[in-house]
C-alpha cells in the first residue's frame, strides 16, 4: 500500500492561559496580506502551525541550509497569532512600555535548543535571568547548576521571547516563504503525485471553510494534540488513514494540562521600595489558598534601557 511521508512533532501540550484582551498580535504588519492571499497548488514543504517546532523547522530548511527554496515552503496557522506557546504581550492599553511574558519566556543554556538558536545562530541579546549568572537554573532544583537561566531581550533591554521566532519568520519571508494566518487545516491525505527520488505518494492538504487544496512532499504537524483531533479521522498521521500504529500509540497519548498565569501590577514596586527584595520566592501555608510566587520574575528594572533612537 502506499504511504505518504508526514513528518508531525508534537513538542508542546497545550495548557489554558486566561489574559485580558488587549494588542497582542505579533508581527500583523508584516503578515497582513498573507490572511488573504490565494493558496497554491504545491508547496514541497509544509508546515501545520506557527509554533516553535513549526517556525524552526520551516528556518532550517528555507534559510539556514537552504535545502529548499523559500518559496517553496508554506506555513499554515489556524489562529491570527504566530507563535504558539510563546506570546509577548505588549503595547497594553495605558502601559505601553510594558511587556508581559505571557507564554514560554527563558532558557537554560545546556538547552541547545532554543539557547544555540538564539545566542549564536541568530545572534539575539540574551541576559542572565536571575540577579547573577552563577548556577541559576531555570528548573529550581535548588542546587547548584552548570547551566545558567537566560532570557532574550529587546534592544531596551526589555525581556521579549517572542523575538527568536519574530526573526526567524522575518528571514522566512525574506526568501519568498509563504506564510497564512487564520487558516486552518482540515485533513492530510494521499495526493495525486509522486516525491521525485523517493517516489512515494505526496500529501494533499485540505482546509476549513476554504475550496483550495495543496500538494507536499513534506509535511510537518506541529499542532497540540486536541487541534490533531479535529483532522479529518482518515488523514494519514491515524491508523485508520493508514498511518503507522506507532503514530496511532503516540496520538493516543493525550494529556490535558491545564494552568493560569496571573500577573498583578502595582504602581509602587512595595517588594522593593519597602521590604528592600529585589527577589527571592514567598509561598502560603494555607492549603486552601495554594499560593506561591517570587518578588520578582528576574532581575528588577527599575529605569529602561536607551533605544537605538536615543529614547
Amino acid at each position: 500500500k502506499a504511504t505518504v511521508s508526514v513528518l508531525y512533532w508534537l513538542l508542546f501540550l497545550p495548557f489554558l492561559i486566561t489574559m485580558r484582551a488587549g494588542s497582542l498580535t505579533m508581527l500583523m504588519g508584516l503578515l497582513a496580506a498573507a490572511t488573504a492571499a490565494e493558496i497554491p497548488k504545491e508547496c514541497k514543504v509544509s508546515v501545520v502551525g506557527s509554533g516553535w517546532s513549526g517556525v524552526y523547522f520551516a528556518w532550517r530548511l528555507a534559510v539556514d541550509t537552504q535545502r529548499y527554496k523559500g518559496s517553496d515552503v508554506c506555513v499554515f496557522e489556524a489562529n491570527d497569532r504566530l507563535g504558539g506557546r510563546v506570546y509577548t504581550v505588549r503595547d497594553y492599553p495605558e502601559m505601553e512600555d510594558l511587556q508581559i511574558e505571557i507564554g514560554a519566556y527563558r532558557f537554560d543554556t545546556r538547552d541547545h535548543l532554543p539557547a544555540d538558536l538564539a545566542m549564536k545562530a541568530l545572534k539575539l541579546d540574551s541576559r542572565c535571568y536571575g540577579n547573577n549568572c552563577t548556577g541559576f537554573s531555570c528548573h529550581y532544583t535548588g542546587a547548584a547548576s552548570p547551566e545558567t537561566c537566560m532570557k532574550v531581550v529587546d534592544v531596551y533591554g526589555n525581556a521579549r521571547y517572542s523575538l527568536v521566532i519574530e526573526t526567524m519568520l522575518t528571514q522566512l519571508r525574506s526568501v519568498g516563504a509563504q506564510l497564512f494566518r487564520g487558516v486552518a487545516v482540515k485533513g492530510v491525505h494521499e495526493g495525486c503525485g509522486r516525491v521525485w527520488r523517493s517516489g512515494k505518494k505526496r500529501a494533499r492538504l485540505s482546509f476549513v471553510g476554504r475550496p483550495e487544496t495543496v500538494e507536499s512532499d513534506v509535511v510537518l504537524v506541529n499542532s497540540p494534540l486536541t487541534a490533531i483531533d479535529l483532522l479529518d479521522s482518515d488523514s494519514v498521521i491515524f491508523p485508520s488513514g493508514g498511518g503507522s500504529s506507532e503514530a496511532g500509540t503516540c496520538l493516543a497519548l493525550k494529556v490535558a494540562l491545564s494552568a493560569v498565569k496571573a500577573y498583578a501590577l502595582y504602581e509602587d514596586a512595595w517588594w522593593y521600595s519597602k521590604l528592600g527584595k529585589s527577589n527571592g520566592d514567598f509561598g502560603h501555608n494555607n492549603e486552601t489558598i495554594p499560593l506561591a510566587g517570587r518578588y520578582s520574575d528576574g532581575a528588577v528594572k527599575c529605569r529602561t534601557g536607551t533605544g537605538p533612537d536615543g529614547k
